[in-house]
């Protein structure tokens, strides 16, 4: 009988099985890290829109709640005239208001300000937010309070608030 001598090595078939298990391996790990980072991405986004809107929130919050404060002056798109118009110049009932708004209350005047060609809203000369697609302010004068409706839309993400000026 004859030894038949083993070879060592690789074969053509084992290179090409080789070969075909990590090029697969490769496409599922590299899968995987482009679906997370493209996740990543999007909450990158909305975590700018919420921070964006936050602090846009903390500011107008603080101007309804200020020891006699009152809607001093607005002015929007909608307005005729180029003048503000003071808030004893509206009739009761809702009213669409965009682009300016000032408060009035025993500290001083402040007033927000939207920039729809920059897309900036600002709070007096402070930018408090950027890419701002949207904004307007609806006021309802009917229940005896002046109630202000914020609709604003960031970055895609809209939000919408109702704040009671002055009670």
């Amino acid at each position: 009988m004859k030894k038949i001598k083993s070879q060592k090595g690789i074969t053509m078939i084992s290179l090409i099985l080789y070969v075909a298990s990590f090029a697969a391996i490769t496409l599922v790990v590299g899968g995987i890290t482009t679906f997370f980072y493209s996740n990543i991405q999007v909450m990158d986004e909305s975590i700018g829109s919420n921070s964006e809107y936050n602090k846009f929130n903390l500011y107008l919050l603080n101007e309804c709640k200020k020891p006699g404060a009152t809607i001093y002056a607005i002015q929007g798109t909608n307005n005729t005239g180029s003048n503000p118009k003071e808030l004893s110049s509206l009739s009761s009932g809702e009213t669409d208001l965009q682009d300016f708004i000032t408060f009035k209350s025993d500290s001083g005047m402040n007033s927000f300000i939207f920039d729809s060609e920059n897309k900036n809203l600002y709070y007096n000369s402070i930018k408090l937010c950027q890419n701002v697609e949207d904004f307007q302010l609806i006021l309802d004068k009917t229940q005896g309070k002046d109630i202000l409706t914020v609709l604003i839309n960031i970055n895609g993400t809209a939000f919408q608030t109702k704040y009671v000026v002055g009670s």
